[in-house]
């Protein structure tokens, strides 16, 4: 980069090394905010609403992947509140529905081996545990990895599965973040299902 910036002020005598410096701080500034200098265009925006909702679920949800940010005081204020009061309600609403779930496929299958079947305690923990295991790791990484490895035509069934783990964790690295490719098809709608999911 050193050694164009210096090419272009050789080549332009009234250009000053000064206002250089200035421009391009302004051309980054302007590129944080989603504003791009090339041919006088924006790139696409990051706040639509489908780009928006799925930064408003990965805020709530602690993931944070990174790729969008708010860059004004205003926006960065109302993340904060958002998060002070998304926060909590999200994990409340999670521990609710977790509790639910935990009568539907644990306590009563558990039971029901035990009482209808003969099985010792143990034994039917055991085996539920394993199925739960495989359930688990079937419709939460392995399907999700080949519907992403399918759709995101750069990543691989790796980098799918990669992108699962760190998102089902709340690690959210933001190296790898579905649809943000150039050109994909429906992309306000996939968003949106990648959210949902």
């Amino acid at each position: 980069m050193r050694l164009l910036k210096s090419q272009l002020l050789n080549l332009s005598s009234c250009l000053a090394q000064s206002d250089l410096e200035r421009f391009l701080e302004k051309v980054l500034v302007a590129d944080r905010y989603g504003v791009s200098v090339l041919s006088n265009a924006s790139s696409k925006t990051n706040w639509d609403f489908a780009s928006s909702f799925f930064f408003a679920s990965t805020l709530i949800t602690t993931v944070g992947y990174g790729h969008t940010t708010p860059v004004s005081d205003g926006g960065k204020a109302f993340a904060i509140f958002f998060a002070v009061l998304g926060v909590p309600l999200t994990m409340l609403v999670l521990t609710v529905i977790a509790q639910r779930l935990m009568v539907l496929v644990t306590y009563r299958p558990i039971r029901y081996c035990q009482h209808r079947l003969g099985y010792t305690e143990r034994q039917v923990t055991r085996v539920h545990f394993l199925i739960l295991l495989l359930l688990v790791l079937i419709c939460f990484f392995l399907i999700p990895s080949a519907i992403f490895s399918t759709i995101e035509r750069s990543w691989s069934f790796l980098d799918a599965f990669y992108f699962c783990f760190i998102s089902l964790t709340t690690i959210g690295l933001g190296d790898y973040v579905p649809g943000e490719q150039d050109k994909q098809t429906q992309r306000p709608l996939y968003k949106l299902s990648v959210t949902c999911e």
